[in-house]
């Protein structure tokens, strides 16, 4: 994730901050399907990443009563949302990068939810993570996968295939190999595809661009669409993936829970 695209992710996701708990179904599925995969026992500190309005953030502290809390998120307006939900437990919140952060700590628990696919490259990411990761810590999270939106992205390759997304979310398989491959052993996974329902094509758009998911090398095109292309672009989706009059969106997600090595 270049400078310019974090800038951009981190204006996108502030702007929506407000906005983006009424229009994440999907996501606020994931979290609740992600608190299902939360390991039994006590952990003197956990971290997590993007933390965003603190959907996922609710789970962990109900679940872990006596931890300490430490909750990232590049954007300091979801940092800011989340402070106001969660209050009197013992949580430190930080603005950072999820790729370059430093703490002086490490962490038996590590989690995610539904964010840590816009950061890239995805090698630097976890191996940042890695090193925050007590010896045989867990790291526990959900990402979009590559057919996440591939609706959409049928229908920009169609009238606009130069100006597509600088980016691919990454395939299932290649994201296994990755995490293998920076020195996690794979305890445990899931993988579904999840569908979402909207009244029209505008609709649709309209709440992508609520949740702020229309910025960063994975979302955003090399030149955005002219008006006369968005129009097209609605009009061929609601030909194309109307069912019982709503348009679906298709979100393709995996859940990993990732060990480090005791030797690490």
């Amino acid at each position: 994730m270049k400078g310019s695209s974090a800038k951009m992710i981190r204006r996108k996701f502030s702007a929506s901050a407000s906005t983006y708990d009424e229009q994440s179904t999907v996501q606020r599925k994931v979290a609740e399907r992600l608190g299902g995969f939360l390991p039994a026992g006590k952990f003197s500190r956990i971290l997590e990443i993007g933390c965003g309005t603190g959907l996922f953030s609710t789970h962990l502290l109900e679940r872990f009563i006596n931890s300490k809390f430490y909750l990232f998120d590049l954007s300091p307006a979801m940092v800011a949302t989340a402070r106001k939900k969660i209050t009197g437990r013992d949580c430190w919140w930080f603005v950072a990068d999820a790729r370059e952060f430093r703490l002086n700590c490490q962490f038996p628990l590590i989690v995610s939810s539904s964010s840590l696919h816009w950061a890239q490259p995805l090698e630097k990411l976890f191996n940042n993570l890695q090193n925050h990761l007590a010896p045989g810590g867990l790291m526990v999270f959900s990402m979009m996968l590559k057919n996440t939106l591939w609706e959409l992205q049928e229908v920009r390759n169609h009238i606009a295939p130069k100006k597509l997304p600088r980016k691919n979310l990454p395939a299932k398989q290649d994201l296994l190999n990755l995490v293998s491959r920076v020195g996690f052993s794979i305890e445990n996974y899931y993988h579904e595809e999840l569908q979402q329902n909207h009244n029209s094509g505008t609709d649709f758009l309209w709440s992508l661009n609520k949740q702020g998911v229309t910025g960063g090398q994975v979302a955003a095109p090399r030149r955005p669409l002219t008006p006369s292309e968005l129009k097209s672009l609605v009009k061929i989706y609601e030909t194309n993936y109307s069912v019982d009059d709503k348009v679906q969106a298709t979100y393709e997600v995996i859940y990993l829970t990732l060990k480090k090595g005791d030797n690490c």
